[in-house]
């Protein structure tokens, strides 16, 4: 695999890797690991992101859950040589609170707080992608990529072929990144080293 050939994987955290805590009927979903983590005010994210309930110290702790299926894909993605970057809200703060706890490594920003404020979040994050890996192939997987911010991606990315461009959506929120999803995400970028440029 050249350079040019290899893919890149940009994943979002809230909803696909990072899910909401059980609720009752919710108990037994499938690989849910679940981890505490201490946040501080001043070094959390402001973009189209809502403030955590800070305590007298400034402090927020917290009960997480998340995806153990997300979690060990990203893990495969990078034992295979596939480039894996956050696409999140979470920006620089994904590789400071949730990647060590899950033991994840540093992985680089896909979006990044650029100082615009986009209407719509995934508009926002669309235009971030399109300079992501030039002439690379690229998957974003997100829970709230609209029809029209892929075909941005698609059509804007810097030197890239639109048939090397796709996004998968998350269906379900209260679950996040699944098997299923696992398994389309995988199908297409087994694909991607055979086929040939301008290839369905």
């Amino acid at each position: 695999m050249t350079e040019l050939q290899r893919p890149v994987v940009a994943i979002d955290i809230d909803y696909v890797l990072r899910i909401p805590n059980a609720k009752l009927g919710q108990e037994f979903r499938e690989n849910v690991r679940t981890a505490e983590i201490v946040m501080r005010a001043g070094a959390v994210p402001t973009v189209h992101h809502s403030q955590p309930p800070w305590d007298s110290e400034g402090l927020w702790r917290a009960t997480h859950s998340f995806s153990g299926i997300a979690v060990d894909w990203i893990l495969s993605l990078l034992d295979r040589g596939i480039e894996v970057c956050w696409a999140s809200t979470w920006v620089e703060y994904a590789n400071v609170y949730f990647a060590p706890v899950l033991g994840l490594p540093t992985l680089p920003l896909a979006v990044v707080d650029d100082g615009y404020r986009d209407e719509r979040l995934s508009a926002w994050k669309a235009r971030q992608i399109t300079e992501l890996a030039p002439g690379r192939p690229l998957l974003w997987v997100d829970d709230a990529i609209l029809r029209s911010d892929a075909e941005y991606v698609s059509s804007h990315r810097a030197g890239g072929d639109p048939e090397l461009t796709r996004y998968h959506r998350v269906r379900d929120r209260s679950v996040g990144f699944t098997r299923s999803d696992r398994r389309e995400c995988d199908e297409w970028l087994s694909g991607l080293p055979s086929r040939p440029p301008g290839a369905g």
